[in-house]
């Protein structure tokens, strides 16, 4: 029997049995799933280490190769305020499920670590580091979206819109049909996918949109392993909190508008 002391960000808490809990905790070096004995009875010790969204250092032994069993920890710091906000509980839940899914690619826990900090500060770049988050995790599994250029032509010039079914960007020729995105909206996609890790405060993370997050953890369930559960309630949250459009008519509608007013 081996011990050992982890330090990191819990994930997620599933009940498991009667009384026991599964809590998949994240470290730089990857996800490990603890199996914490106890933790539904509201006595334990152990209960508010084990909550979601809190970073704690635990001590837990493993036999072997087997699942390792929390012995006790320390809370390091609680960030259980987003659970009290709809929508950074809604887009956290769906980043936390998707790091779970895809692991620990490197830099993803910095980031997730400046995402989680920046809710509980209720900074307003918290939907920037939850768009770089993400954008993290569709590079690691090799899905990102393509914006370096038109993703049916590779076209650089008159990218006007993005597109799920597309798999990225859309020069103004592929995109008719389509809405029409402000530049400012194309821009901070590109930069989200794009930074390096390490690299994310050289951005202006401010001016993302719960509806650019959105489609970030949508495109993971379109082209990953399978879909995020997290994303209906994140659908519910973003039909709850609309926001300013960032993407105007269709093209298809705009010439027609041009050549109206042509003739």
């Amino acid at each position: 029997m081996s011990r050992k002391q982890l330090e990191g960000l819990v994930l997620e808490c599933t009940p498991y049995r009667e009384r026991d809990g599964l809590v998949a905790l994240a470290t730089p070096e990857g996800v490990i799933r603890i199996l914490a004995r106890g933790i539904q009875k509201e006595t334990s010790r152990n209960r508010r280490i084990c909550l979601p969204f809190t970073r704690v250092q635990i001590e837990t032994e493993q036999q072997g190769e087997g699942m390792h069993r929390l012995i006790h920890g320390t809370l390091l710091e609680d960030c259980g305020v987003i659970s009290e906000d709809l929508r950074m509980q809604a887009v956290c839940l769906a980043v936390n499920e998707a790091v779970i899914r895809s692991g620990m690619p490197a830099g993803l826990y910095a980031r997730l670590e400046a995402l989680w900090f920046s809710c509980r500060q209720k900074n307003p770049d918290w939907l920037g580091r939850a768009a770089v988050t993400a954008a993290l995790i569709l590079q690691a599994e090799g899905i990102a979206p393509q914006v370096d250029g038109c993703a049916i032509c590779g076209s650089q010039s008159q990218i006007c819109s993005m597109d799920l079914e597309s798999a990225g960007f859309l020069c103004r020729r592929h995109a008719r049909g389509r809405p029409v995105w402000k530049p400012e909206r194309l821009r901070r996609m590109r930069q989200a996918v794009k930074v390096p890790p390490g690299l994310e405060n050289r951005l202006d993370l401010t001016g993302f949109t719960l509806a650019d997050v959105r489609l970030l953890l949508t495109w993971y369930s379109r082209y990953g392993h399978s879909p995020l559960n997290s994303v209906r309630f994140l659908d519910l949250v973003v039909s709850m909190y609309p926001e300013p459009e960032d993407s105007t008519q269709t093209e298809s509608a705009r010439e027609n508008q041009k050549n109206t007013g042509n003739n």
